[in-house]
């Protein structure tokens, strides 16, 4: 059974909005512009669960705020300097000056190569590290995993299902649902090691997918149809058909969200993170299509239309959408 939290809907963005000056003030963000064109960010207050789905091209940043005032990141940019002052201008924006953990999904450089310039930027407390079967010839990769052993006190590697990330003062947690311990990659296929993350606060459910392919989407409904526990671990509680928002797969790329996924999942909206006029043409039609299918009444927001997009939840399931 589907849980649904009241929430204030806003609309997606370009698909509903007529002109740039209809989105202006249509799109409730809760931010004003510094003198200097930044944005200001309200202050975090406990209790608030707050998802900042970083605007970084065609790259993959998210900034968590956690009830509790945890701060976590996952994924890093491309290593471009425009989007390493990017993360750094939006980590001072929100007042953040240490992240309790930084989480690298996969060592693909649109997720992978700005984390150097954030441990360069703020303090860093813990670094899940994936686990890469050529380190040794991805220099790039390689000096990410030199530095952070040399400036992070806790250093994880290769994290896997049922790690996780949880409250004491509030009722929240984050794991990981995949990738698995010893799977061994189809060959060639970087993307399977991709990691998979849940987040669960008083009933609001958030799948952050990654750059998970179809057949990991494939392998993880077999396990949840033998057995709807599979991704449980002492009362933490994951239902995938309790999604409600989605961090869409690789860019909205067709080798990943399956019509079959997405069904499953039924979530009431989708985020996709993804560069104005990449050369990919993500996101895919093919994609879009099935998530419309999947939730004729979500919403899709997108970050080359509606640049930083900001998820918001004070708890008991309730969360909106505001962006920049």
């Amino acid at each position: 059974m589907k849980r649904h939290g009241r929430r204030n809907k806003i609309r997606a963005c370009g698909a509903v909005l007529a002109s740039a000056v209809l989105a202006a003030a249509f799109c409730l963000c809760a931010c004003a512009p510094t003198d200097d064109g930044r944005k200001e960010e309200p202050a975090w207050q406990a209790g608030e669960l707050r998802v900042h789905f970083l605007d970084v091209g065609q790259g993959d940043c998210t900034v968590i705020e956690l009830p509790d005032g945890k701060k976590i990141m996952i994924d890093g940019g491309d290593g471009s300097a425009e989007n390493n002052r990017k993360i750094a201008d939006s980590l001072d924006d929100l007042g953040i000056g240490r992240l309790d953990e930084v989480i690298l999904t996969h060592s693909d450089r649109d997720h992978s190569g700005g984390i150097e310039s954030v441990l360069d930027e703020v303090e860093v407390s813990g670094i899940y590290l994936p686990y890469k079967p050529t380190l040794g010839s991805d220099e790039v990769y390689f000096s990410l995993c030199r530095k952070a052993e040399a400036e992070v006190p806790a250093v994880k590697y290769a994290p896997e299902r049922y790690d996780y990330i949880r409250g004491d003062t509030y009722d929240y947690f984050l794991t990981f649902l995949w990738p698995r311990r010893f799977d061994a990659a189809p060959e060639g296929d970087a993307n399977y090691y991709s990691a998979v993350l849940w987040l669960e606060y008083e009933g609001l459910s958030i799948l952050f997918a990654g750059d998970m392919t179809k057949e990991t989407e494939d392998e993880l409904m077999r396990e949840y149809a033998l057995a709807s526990d599979i991704f449980d671990w002492d009362d933490m509680h994951v239902s995938l058909e309790s999604t409600e928002v989605l961090k869409v797969a690789h860019h909205g790329s067709a080798t990943s969200s399956g019509e079959a996924w997405l069904r499953l999942l039924s979530p009431e909206a989708a985020v996709i993170s993804v560069g104005a006029d990449n050369g990919y043409g993500h996101p895919s039609d093919e994609v879009v299509a099935a998530l419309h299918a999947a939730m004729p009444e979500g919403e899709v927001y997108r970050t080359d239309e509606c640049g930083d997009i900001l998820l918001t939840s004070a708890g008991g399931g309730a969360y909106t959408f505001s962006y920049q």
